[in-house]
């Protein structure tokens, strides 16, 4: 085998189910193997599958828009492994890109998602970094989780972090590096009532920076204000009297001034 052997599979508007595993860039040995290049890329639709791994070669996931669902719930965790580069979502692109259910994502380069994509998952991800420009949610749309990623996060889109007084549990986004707050956050309560001095340890990272620009709901409730001042310290967002102490925005600029 000799030069670059490339190969694309498009998956536009149809379903994908792959039983097992799903390989990308097979490599066979032989003068040139290294150079072999497999793409996906999905173009709406859905592709189910277990496991999507690369097979020595420059691998290529790129989705578009559509569903991709490792369903972790199967005997077998989900998962996305030894891959080049995943893109989720694409600039100018109308559809939805969804990457749900992965119990791991390893990738070699920094994974980017675009405006239109989101991952959401108890997920594991191996990579030098993550630039969130869509969405990230840990855990299901019912239940919270843990979404861990090793590299740098960079969150200029959307964060959906769930919390359950009742339960005392909350989603994390836990990170190896760097966690640069931006965007929004956006918060869903699954039961209970949030009350002054509740705290919710909603990050963990190396180091943290920046803020974000808004919060969704404004409030946490008739009287209550967010304390978003220990975010830049150790992930965590309380619950204080909206006359006692500032509003989040005025904490977001006290912590940017500080150079945090």
């Amino acid at each position: 085998m000799t030069g670059v052997q490339t190969c694309a599979l498009p998956i536009c508007a149809a379903q994908l189910l792959v039983a097992t595993n799903l390989e990308l860039a097979h490599v066979v040995g032989g003068t040139g193997a290294a150079g072999t290049v497999g793409t996906l890329n999905v173009n709406g639709g859905i592709v189910q599958t277990t496991n999507i791994f690369g097979g020595g070669g420059i691998s290529t996931i790129n989705l578009n828009s559509g569903t991709m669902d490792l369903q972790a719930g199967n005997p077998f965790p989900g998962s996305i492994a030894n891959v080049s580069s995943l893109r989720v979502g694409a600039n100018g692109v109308a559809g939805n890109a969804l990457l749900k259910n992965a119990a791991s994502i390893v990738v070699s380069n920094t994974i980017t998602i675009a405006t239109n994509g989101m991952i959401t998952g108890n997920t594991f991800i191996t990579s030098p970094g993550l630039i969130v420009n869509g969405t990230i949610a840990p855990g299901t749309p019912t239940t919270t989780g843990l979404l861990t990623c090793l590299g740098n996060v960079t969150i200029n889109g959307t964060n959906m972090m769930k919390l359950n007084k009742n339960n005392a549990t909350n989603d994390v986004l836990s990170v190896g590096g760097n966690l640069v707050y931006g965007g929004t956050l956006n918060i869903s309560v699954l039961s209970g009532m949030l009350a002054i001095n509740d705290s919710f340890k909603l990050f963990n990272a190396t180091g943290y920076s920046s803020s974000f620009a808004n919060v969704v709901p404004a409030t946490p409730g008739a009287g209550l204000a967010w304390d978003m001042s220990s975010l830049a310290v150790n992930g965590i967002l309380s619950v204080v009297s909206s006359g006692v102490g500032a509003p989040h925005r005025e904490h977001q600029r006290k912590w940017k001034h500080a150079g945090h």
